[in-house]
């Protein structure tokens, strides 16, 4: 972490980020002391950390920093709502710091960068006063959720919002359940901490600790392990370079439970419009971090593999070309469907599945080929 001098120190932001955790332990002494410990608090807890952290990674991260996809103004209500509880700051500024994040990631303008040190990444960075949100810098990000009067409305109101959302809520529940202080302290502060730990493990450990499977131009990872703490956050290295996805990982044995929460809104009808990358843009990503690698590690079989892999590489081009126009011919003939279109209609559903058996063999030809 670079020293800063104390005036630049922010300190509402150190005292509250660095006591509450203190706060948790007396507490939960007192709470232990004076009550049984009520079975209630354990979903109370399951509940409000989902509720919050997946606010963040689905709400604040992957539609309104990224608009990974589209929402209806409950589903943007309950994230602002939930999110605030994170205590993590509004939605404006946080994404206004998550865009600047992936604008300049890793160098003096990127408010957490890792090369700043990883407790700076991880936490530091929010104890220390900037001035980038309401500067030059800072304002042009922000001018698309200026326009969602939700998001002016939360950030306008935030603190009221996050208290009532992050403490007097939770307490209600537990209040309900049987506990108002057990509600307090599971649903409310021993879960805001936990939730904030994890989630800054996205800008700390996701930086650190990992695989570089698509691309080395950032110090964004890749790991199974830290999605598992993160809800599905952990495959950094993929949403770095196809940030506008709303899948960080992308395979159906990955753990994003972020994902899988989007595609259930989208199934009831409450999301739309979900981005996906392309498979054949991943695959390419991946192939020509495996060259580069091949390449750097001076391998004497490369000069021998070069031209083959060059050959292989024009061909798959060539025919996702071939299978990219064959599917919107087909998807313009489907959509303007005549009886006398029905012969062209199968005809291009044929080629395009002829289309798509080149592609994926070429494909594998080339990944064989790498890995010779």
């Amino acid at each position: 972490m670079n020293k800063q001098p104390v005036n630049s120190i922010d300190w509402p932001s150190t005292l509250f980020l660095t006591l509450t955790p203190i706060l948790v332990i007396p507490l939960s002494i007192y709470y232990f002391k004076t009550e049984t410990f009520n079975f209630w608090m354990i979903p109370i807890f399951i509940f409000f950390y989902y509720a919050m952290g997946m606010s963040i990674t689905g709400g604040y991260h992957r539609l309104f920093s990224h608009r990974a996809y589209e929402a209806s103004w409950i589903v943007r209500f309950l994230y602002l709502f939930f999110g605030a509880g994170a205590y993590q700051n509004s939605a404006r500024k946080w994404c206004i710091d998550h865009r600047l994040h992936h604008r300049y990631v890793d160098e003096d303008k990127d408010p957490y960068s890792i090369n700043k040190g990883f407790w700076y990444a991880h936490f530091f960075w929010m104890c220390v006063k900037e001035d980038w949100r309401d500067s030059d810098l800072g304002k042009p990000y922000a001018r698309d959720l200026d326009k969602d009067a939700l998001v002016v409305l939360q950030d306008k109101y935030y603190f009221t919002i996050a208290t009532f959302s992050c403490f007097i809520l939770p307490a209600l529940v537990g209040w309900a359940a049987g506990s108002w202080v057990g509600g307090l302290l599971f649903g409310g502060l021993l879960r805001m901490v936990v939730v904030h730990h994890f989630t800054f493990f996205i800008n700390s450990a996701c930086h650190f600790w990992g695989r570089q499977p698509y691309t080395d131009k950032n110090t964004a990872r890749d790991n199974g392990v830290l999605a598992l703490f993160t809800y599905g956050e952990g495959y950094h290295n993929f949403h770095h370079i196809f940030h506008a996805d709303y899948r960080n990982g992308i395979r159906w044995y990955h753990y994003d439970p972020t994902k899988w929460f989007i595609r259930f809104l989208a199934y009831m009808k409450l999301v739309s419009h979900l981005k996906i990358t392309p498979e054949f843009e991943i695959f390419k990503a991946k192939m020509q971090m495996a060259e580069k690698r091949l390449r750097e590690g001076g391998m004497v079989q490369w000069h021998n593999m070069e031209s083959a892999v060059e050959m292989l590489k024009f061909k798959a081009d060539e025919a996702h070309k071939r299978f990219a126009l064959l599917r919107k011919e087909y998807e313009e003939v489907r959509k303007n469907f005549a009886k006398s279109q029905t012969q062209r209609l199968q005809q291009l559903r044929e080629d395009l599945h002829h289309a798509q058996r080149e592609l994926q063999a070429v494909c594998q030809q080339w990944q064989l080929c790498m890995q010779a």
